[in-house]
C-alpha cells in the first residue's frame, strides 16, 4: 500500500478527438482499443464512466508512484456479492458479503462504471478493503472505521438510493500506457480501498 501522500496532481493537458469522438482528459480510456475480453452489456442502471475520467491522483512513495482516484458509485454500479462462477471465492465460501475480523471486505463494480480501462476483465472490477493488523497502533479505532464503510456501502446497495465517494487506489494492477497526458490500465480486474499505516485513507 501507499507510504507517503506528497500528492502530484496531474491536471489536463490536452484535448483531442478520435473518430469517435473520445474526451481526453488526464486519463486517456482508448475507445478504439481491442479488448482480450468481449465486452458484456451494461446492465440497467449503471452509467458508463469510461467517457469522461475522473483526475488519477499521483503520490510519491519510496518504491515509486501510487495511482489513486475518487470513485463515486451508485447502487446499481456495484454488487455485495456475485456468484461462485464469476469469480472464484476468496474470503466467504459462496463470495458472501462478510467483514473479518481484521477489516477486510469486497464489493464487486461492474466494469462499465469503473472509469478506468480493464482490457483483461469480463464483468466486474473487485474493490477491496485491505487488512489492518490488530497488533498496529490504534487498530480498534481503524477497524471499526472499515466497518462503518462497510455498513455504508450495505445502506447504499439496500436502500437503492444516494451515492458514495470511495478512494480507491489502483497499485500495483496498473500499467502507464502514456504519461503525457496521463493514461493508466489494469492490469488484473482488482483494485484496492486507499490504505496507510493499517486506516482506510479518504482524500480530504
Amino acid at each position: 500500500m501507499e507510504e507517503g501522500f506528497s500528492a502530484v496532481v496531474r491536471r489536463p493537458t490536452a484535448w483531442r478527438t478520435t473518430g469517435l469522438s473520445c474526451l481526453v482528459a488526464i486519463v486517456t480510456l482508448a475507445c478504439n482499443r481491442g479488448r482480450s475480453v468481449p465486452a458484456q452489456p451494461t446492465a440497467p442502471g449503471i452509467e458508463r464512466r469510461a467517457a469522461l475520467p475522473p483526475p488519477v491522483r499521483v503520490t510519491q512513495g519510496r518504491h515509486g508512484d501510487y495511482y489513486h482516484l475518487v470513485l463515486t458509485l451508485r447502487p446499481a454500479d456495484f454488487e455485495l456479492t456475485v456468484g461462485a462462477d464469476e469469480r472464484v471465492p476468496r474470503y466467504a465460501g459462496d463470495n458472501a458479503y462478510e467483514f473479518s475480523p481484521a477489516g477486510q471486505f469486497e464489493i464487486f463494480v461492474h466494469q462499465a462504471a469503473f472509469p478506468i480501462a480493464a482490457p483483461q476483465c469480463r464483468r466486474f472490477i473487485i474493490l477491496r478493503m485491505p487488512a489492518t493488523d490488530p497488533s498496529a497502533p490504534a487498530a480498534a479505532d481503524k477497524i471499526a472505521a472499515k466497518k462503518r464503510l462497510f455498513d455504508a456501502l450495505a445502506n447504499l446497495k439496500q436502500s437503492n438510493a444516494g451515492e458514495l465517494s470511495l478512494a480507491v487506489e489502483l497499485n500495483p494492477y496498473v500499467r502507464v500506457v502514456r504519461r503525457e497526458p496521463l493514461e493508466v490500465e489494469l492490469t488484473q480486474c482488482n483494485v484496492f480501498f486507499r490504505q496507510r499505516a493499517g486506516a482506510y485513507a479518504a482524500f480530504p
